[in-house]
């Protein structure tokens, strides 16, 4: 629901729903997905945010994480390295998700807030219907929280398409 919910009916309105569609800056290479990104993060940056974070499908950070360079080694690190993944300087947070091809690069802390106005709730009981009868029990769980887009400007949405 937070990064994306379509915010129809009861759903939350999410990161990606929100966030401006990429642009590449003309002059600059859009090559490849690292040239992508590092578009992404300076899209946010001229719209005065900086950012802190991307995310991506799991499957196209392994794509990314993966290239090697002519003599065969790994472009971003070692494979034994305990090291937070990051590209550019910034975070990169795998998420099932995100569609495969799709991402988001921005300043998540300025583009929303969560507003949590209860803990969750959960309600067990036997006296719904038949169920005391039945052994059986009926479960209401219920979590109540606000998310607002508040800087939309501060992520970008895009995809892997090369025309």
């Amino acid at each position: 629901q937070l990064l994306a919910g379509d915010g129809v009916g009861e759903n939350q309105s999410g990161l990606i729903t929100n966030a401006p569609a990429f642009v590449a800056a003309s002059g600059l290479p859009n090559e490849t997905r690292i040239d992508r990104l590092r578009l992404a993060i300076l899209q946010v940056v001229l719209a005065d945010y900086i950012p802190t974070a991307m995310l991506l499908n799991p499957l196209d950070w392994a794509a990314i994480d993966l290239l090697k360079d002519a003599q065969q080694r790994f472009i971003f690190g070692k494979p034994g390295a305990q090291t937070t993944p990051m590209l550019w300087g910034k975070d990169v947070v795998e998420s099932n998700t995100m569609t495969g091809g799709e991402w988001l690069v921005g300043d998540l802390k300025r583009a929303a807030t969560i507003y949590d106005r209860s803990d969750v709730e959960v309600l067990i009981s036997s006296e719904h219907d038949t169920n005391f009868v039945e052994d059986m029990l009926t479960m209401k769980a219920r979590k109540r929280l606000a998310f607002a887009s508040r800087r939309p400007a501060a992520t970008v949405a895009g995809d892997f398409t090369f025309a």
